[in-house]
């Protein structure tokens, strides 16, 4: 098992990479890219993802929901199953180009 704590891994690429049996946790991934990821027994907790790019990446059952994701860039395959708060919700019906009403953009 391997835990990244407190680093800073901004515009990392890990595209294409097999990560398994990793934690991230209070790091800062921002502008990284997991492209074509192969992850198994992924982990994050409290890490920032702002405009980090998960496509082609399956991401069921890892639990997002104290990370920062603000713009990060997911397509529909790899969101299936991701584990999000409500507040983060909001992102992806704007991604999936639903307008809620009475919500200023």
């Amino acid at each position: 098992d391997v835990m990244f704590k407190d680093c800073i891994a901004r515009y990392a690429n890990f595209s294409g990479a097999r990560i398994t049996r990793v934690m991230l946790k209070n790091g800062d991934f921002s502008f990284s890219s997991f492209e074509q990821a192969l992850l198994d027994l992924f982990k994050v907790e409290k890490v920032n993802f702002t405009e980090t790019e998960f496509l082609k990446t399956k991401l069921e059952d890892v639990d997002f929901s104290d990370s920062n994701i603000t713009g990060a860039i997911f397509d529909e395959q790899s969101m299936k199953g991701m584990i999000i708060d409500f507040y983060q919700s909001y992102d992806f019906l704007r991604l999936l180009g639903i307008k809620i009403k009475g919500v200023e953009e």
